[in-house]
């Protein structure tokens, strides 16, 4: 397929500096929880750090739903229901892991 043919391939299109941004912070928070799930738990033991991750996991798929889904831009009850959902379930998950 040509870059002609597809306008985000085009040579002078230019990825949003907020696009960058996210995808830097999701790659160093990746690497984070691979260290720490690997068996580096830090201050707070192995359940802390287990805690930690599904948090983070929460966190990551907050950003995905918000910003690559555009879910952002999407109705008010949409964007709560996002909000709701990995709040909600980020901690019930960490209590069920802290248990």
């Amino acid at each position: 397929m040509s870059r002609e043919c597809v306008p985000e391939l085009a040579a002078d299109a230019r990825v949003p500096r907020s696009v960058r941004v996210l995808c830097a912070a999701l790659i160093v928070v990746t690497a984070t929880t691979v260290w720490v799930g690997s068996g580096h738990p830090g201050a707070f033991g192995a359940a802390g750090a287990s805690a930690t991750l599904v948090v983070v996991g929460f966190a990551k798929a907050w950003a995905i739903g918000w910003w690559f889904m555009e879910v952002g831009s999407a109705p008010r009850v949409l964007r709560g229901l996002l909000a709701v959902w990995a709040g909600g379930f980020a901690t019930a998950c960490a209590v069920l892991v802290l248990r």
